[in-house]
């Protein structure tokens, strides 16, 4: 199939790629009823059986879903003006969501639309409402956002601006097509994403079970008796320890980033406190050399050291880490090495419980506070035997693994879906019955 490139006035030169002869380039405006609309500017009241859902720009989720958890309604005239339909797509148009999107689905309820959003009611005759939808979620899309919404200095795109948006428009059969197979990878990762809510539901739901006793492992069933402790009730075989009397605790150092000397051509694996978010250090970012090591406090840890971040800005601080590998790291992590009578993972899987805690025992407020060893020394801790310690690892581990692994299915799925939007939305790959692409 030829491939031509569009002399359309409108195209700069870079913006469109060679497309299949037959395909138009064609404006947002030219593909909606009518003109782009804005919608309701009312504050939100609760959700409310007897009057319309209120989709807001919080309510779009990053890949263009409707978020159901903080569901609400409003109160205004003329509601019926505002009402989404099939075929309708609404766009963010302020802020820092400038840019995102949702195809309104009747599944998700009767629904009206706020004011910081622009409704495009896509001609259906013309152009198919998913694959519109499609367009304006590629690459090619939020590079345009990228630069239009920033011409004012402030980020925003009005309704003028996106009816200019040019996209590759084929038949209305391939866009059918085209939209199918798309629809089919996005139910696949819906799907996929959905079970890892549940297994990731089922494993928190485990762990809040077995690390207090709530739920005894096969062959520690004990005596079925409890006790009040300084942390709550406990089965009355397990004790109640403090970080300090099961570990070792230490704080690292950072080498200076002025000298080259302490980095180039490290072999020293040292973990930086924004690492803490990989839950399991199998390696780390930086690695530093041996002058950069003796310029420091850090210090060498083995595999099995639990990390608490200590600082950091946002979330970061009351986070937990384990290393698989030895390495040092940098002063804001505590780094816990446990003696004989705690397993590691253990008290890994248990201060990942103990984030919210942890964080309100951090000195200073919420947003300046910090951790410190003194303060992580003294926390408290439940103490099973080491057996049931173990034990309990070993069940949470497993689930962690195959949460893991969908995980890698569901980024699998998300970067074919992704090679295949580029190539369908442009020409590039056509489907059977269509051309053979370039």
């Amino acid at each position: 199939m030829d491939m031509v490139k569009m002399t359309d006035s409108r195209v700069s030169d870079g913006d469109m790629p060679e497309l299949p002869e037959g395909w138009e380039v064609k404006t947002l405006g030219e593909c909606v009823l009518g003109k782009l609309s804005y919608g309701i500017n009312a504050p939100a009241v609760p959700l409310n059986s007897r009057l319309p859902q209120y989709i807001r720009i919080t309510d779009i989720t990053e890949n263009g879903k409707y978020d159901k958890q903080n569901r609400v309604s409003v109160v205004f005239d003329n509601l019926e003006r505002y009402f989404l339909k099939v075929g309708d797509i609404v766009l963010a148009r302020t802020g820092a969501s400038t840019g995102k999107n949702y195809l309104y689905c009747p599944q998700d309820g009767m629904m009206v639309f706020a004011g910081f959003l622009i409704k495009a009611s896509i001609n259906q005759e013309l152009c198919y409402p998913y694959y519109v939808h499609a367009q304006l979620n590629t690459e090619r899309y939020w590079k345009w956002i990228a630069v239009n919404s920033m011409r004012s200095g402030q980020p925003g795109i009005n309704g003028s601006e996106y009816a200019a948006f040019l996209f590759p428009v084929p038949s209305l059969k391939e866009q059918k097509a085209i939209a199918g197979v798309l629809s089919e990878m996005d139910v696949l990762i819906d799907s996929t994403g959905e079970l890892i809510a549940k297994k990731q539901a089922i494993r928190d739901g485990m762990m809040e079970d077995l690390l207090t006793g709530k739920k005894r492992l096969p062959g520690f069933e004990g005596s079925g008796k409890t006790v009040v402790t300084d942390i709550g009730e406990l089965p009355e075989e397990w004790e109640v320890k403090n970080i300090g009397e099961v570990s070792s605790l230490f704080s690292g150092g950072t080498p200076s980033t002025y000298i080259k000397d302490f980095w180039d051509n490290g072999d020293i694996p040292w973990m930086s406190s924004g690492e803490i978010n990989k839950s399991i250090i199998f390696s780390t970012d930086k690695k530093i050399t041996k002058l950069g090591y003796d310029s420091c406090n850090t210090c060498m840890l083995p595999p099995g050291t639990v990390f608490i971040a200590m600082a950091g800005q946002g979330k970061t601080r009351g986070k937990v880490a384990i290393t698989k590998i030895s390495l040092c790291s940098n002063q804001s992590l505590c780094a816990i090495v446990v003696n004989r009578t705690v397993n590691s993972l253990y008290l890994y899987f248990y201060l990942k419980t103990q984030y919210q805690n942890l964080r309100n025992i951090s000195s200073g407020d919420s947003s300046r506070g910090g951790l410190n060893l003194s303060l992580i020394k003294s926390y408290f801790i439940p103490v099973p035997c080491i057996e049931e310690q173990k034990a309990i690892a070993s069940v949470l581990s497993e689930m962690d693994e195959e949460i893991g692994v969908l995980k890698e299915r569901l980024q699998k799925y998300r970067q074919i879906r992704d090679g295949m939007m580029d190539d369908l939305l442009t020409g590039r790959r056509r489907l059977p019955g269509f051309g053979n692409g370039r």
